[in-house]
Order: C-alpha cells, then structure tokens, then sequence
C-alpha cells in the first residue's frame, strides 16, 4: 500500500515538473517571438524612413535642378513607349494568331474540304466519264464545264453558280464534288440539314465558311448539299392551331434561325465578283427560295438511268468492290503477321458476269431504280459472297442476292407512295 502511494506521489511529481517545464518554454517562445516582431517593426519602419527619404530627395531634385527635370521627362517617355510596346505586340500576337487560325482552320459546318486537282483537259474529260454516269445532256453540261474550267484557269474568268437537280439517289451530291475537283479550286461540303440544328448559331456559321470561300486567293467553291432545309422559301406557314406553349415558341425559333441564314446567304452571294463558285444540290427545286434560283446559272438534271446507264453503273460499282476486295487482300498477304486474313474472290467458270449484268440492267429487272439502289444491290452481292463458305460468286448466289434485294427496293417504294 506505502508502495503505490509512493509511486503516485512520484508520478504526480513528474508530471507537474513537466507542465512547469512547458510553461517556461512557452513564456519564452512568447518572449521570443515578441523580440522577432519588435526587430521586423523596426526593419520596416526604417525601410519605410528610407525609401519616403528618397522618394523626397528626388521630388526636390527633379523640382529644383534643371537635369532633374530632363531625366523624368526621359523616364516617363521611355516607360510610356515600352508599355506600348508591350500591348502592340500582345495585340498584333492575338490577331495574327486569329489570321492564321482563320486561314488554317475550317468552320464546324464542313463535312468534308479538299483541294481541286488542275489536270490536263483529256484527263479531267477521261475521270469525269469514268466516275460519273449521266444522260447524255448531264454528261455534255460536264464536258463543256471541264472546257470553262479549263479557260478560266489561264484567263482568270469568273466562276458560276450551278444547281444540281434530281431525285433521292441519282448522284447528286457525286455529281457536285466532281464538279468541284475538276475545277482546281479549293472546295467545302456542307449539308443544309446541318444548320437548322445549329439554331441561332446556323447563320453565323453559314457567314464564316461564306467568307472562306471568298478569302480564296483564286476563289473557292462551296457545295450545299440537300439545299432546301437551309435556303427555303421565305414564307412559311405553320399550324398556329396545333402549335401551342413551348411548341410555338420553338417552332417560331427554327423560322426565325432560318430566315437569319437566308437573309445572311443572300447578302453574301449578291456581288461576289465571280470568286464564289456556289453548287447547290436539291430534290426538291420548288422548294427553294426564288432569289436563291436567281443566283444560279446553269442547272444540271440528274435523272433516273436508263438500261445503258443502269449497266454501266453496276459494272463500275462490281469492278470497284472487286478491286477494293484484291487491293485488300494484297495487304493483308503483305502484312499477313500483323493483320488478319481476308480471302480473294473468285467467280465460277460457269457463271457468265456479263450476261448477269446485262440481265440486271433490263427494264424488267431493275427499271425506275437510282444508282445508289443499284449500287445497294451489288453491295448485297458481295456481302453475299464473303458470306458463304466458298467465298465463290455462283449464278445461284447472285440470283439470290439480286432477287433479296430487289424485293426489298420495291417494298420500300411502296412504302414511300
């Protein structure tokens, strides 16, 4: 009992010896700390005393002596063009960093931009009736372009306005890029479609890819694919009975975006000096603005192919898939390591393709079907193909293939009347 009554007696001891130990290291840190702050006062308050010092030394030497005087007038002049200097230079970076961003850069509406190729006139006649099948007065209209485009290239001609008129499918949109490359001029696709989503942001958009194209050294060419969703007539009429609240507003908002990108199109294309060449592409001609017809020269009609141009388009869209499928297969032979393998395909020795594709392209087979549903049916032939264990194009596949599609094609006609 003595025993543990000595222990805390001794343990009471220890503990208030190190809480007196504590406070004298505190009182003495505060000690020194208020010594610190003491000397740090007094530092600044001599610093302070000597720069107001100076400060005054020099007040009453550029007041009372004569080169006082010259020597601020030479620091403020000196100081004053520096500090122009500095914001010239931060100005003149921004906007020659904006220039070079504008030049440089393409607006979000492109889908897709390139540079024309300045070929030979046989050339360019050769592509262009390789690549594109027309009619017979759509094949001369492009003719007689390559010839202006051929002319306008030495003698700096102004460029014209082109609409390119036809049905969903016949070539359109393929017929304008041609169009474009043949010219040699820098050229932008855009989608009418894409702007109304845009909403107020659309015509100003449309002002700046406008703009690129006029900022072409040699001009430029702008392609506006399905036109009528952008450039619409003006006068629109809704159904104010059915259209309440929010609907009402939205659509009075999409009419109002809409007439901003017109309004900005017209200002635009009325007096472009021949720098802008416009193509515009639309199935639906009625349905564009009649100031926007205005402004277009020349129109070309994409219509329905007939059987020689049904049988020209299969056999460029079978000799295209058949060398996309070797161009691949050759890779792949090359760099069998790394790629997978892709099989060639052949064609059975009894299966006369010529015939196939002559008996494809009657009236009774294929009459009123578009080159993109014809390129759909061979589409569906070579996925048939690659389909099969073989990997052999045989007279019942084809049929097959032909009749599947074919069925399909009309069903969805039907389904559009």
């Amino acid at each position: 009992m003595n025993r543990a009554n000595s222990e805390t007696t001794e343990e009471i001891l220890r503990i208030n010896a190190g809480a007196e130990e504590e406070r004298n290291q505190e009182h003495f840190s505060l000690e020194k700390i208020k010594a610190v702050g003491e000397e740090a006062r007094k530092s600044i308050r001599i610093i302070i005393e000597a720069l107001f010092a100076h400060i005054i030394r020099a007040a009453k030497y550029v007041l009372s002596e004569s080169d006082g005087r010259r020597q601020a007038l030479l620091f403020a002049s000196y100081s004053t063009i520096l500090l122009f200097a500095i914001c010239l230079g931060k100005e003149s970076t921004e906007l020659l960093a904006s220039a070079i961003k504008k030049r440089l850069s393409m607006p979000r509406l492109v889908r897709e931009w390139g540079q024309g190729q300045s070929l030979p006139i046989e050339q360019t006649v050769h592509k262009m009736c390789k690549d594109i099948v027309l009619g017979r007065r759509g094949q001369q209209q492009l003719l007689d372009l390559c010839y202006v485009f051929e002319v306008g290239r030495c003698r700096s001609s102004p460029l014209r306005n082109i609409l390119v008129v036809g049905k969903a499918g016949t070539g359109k949109s393929l017929t304008a890029k041609a169009i474009a490359e043949a010219s040699g001029l820098p050229y932008a696709i855009i989608s009418g479609s894409d702007i109304a989503p845009l909403g107020k942001l659309g015509p100003s958009e449309l002002r700046r890819i406008l703009t690129w194209a006029e900022t072409r050294r040699r001009g430029g060419i702008l392609i506006i694919d399905d036109s009528e969703s952008a450039l619409g007539k003006r006068l629109r009429t809704s159904n104010s009975s059915s259209a309440t609240g929010e609907r009402e507003d939205k659509a009075r908002s999409e009419q109002s975006a809409a007439r901003d990108a017109l309004n900005v199109f017209l200002s635009m294309t009325g007096e472009t000096g021949g720098k802008i060449m416009l193509i515009l592409t639309t199935s639906k001609p009625s349905a564009l603005d009649e100031a926007v017809l205005d402004r277009c020269d020349e129109i070309i009609h994409c219509s329905l192919p007939s059987k020689r141009e049904r049988q020209k388009i299969i056999s460029l869209e079978l000799e295209k898939r058949l060398e996309q499928r070797k161009a691949k297969a050759t890779k792949n032979l090359l760099f069998c390591c790394f790629l997978p393998s892709s099989r060639e395909i052949c064609i059975d020795k009894d299966f006369a393709v010529s015939n196939a594709v002559d008996h494809l392209s009657s009236s009774a087979m294929t009459h009123g079907f578009s080159g993109r549903e014809l390129a759909s049916i061979i589409r569906a032939v070579v996925t048939a193909i690659y389909g099969s264990d073989e990997c052999l194009l045989t007279k019942e596949l084809w049929n097959k293939a032909v009749d599947e599609m074919r069925h399909s094609i009309t069903a969805k006609k039907m389904l559009k009347e």
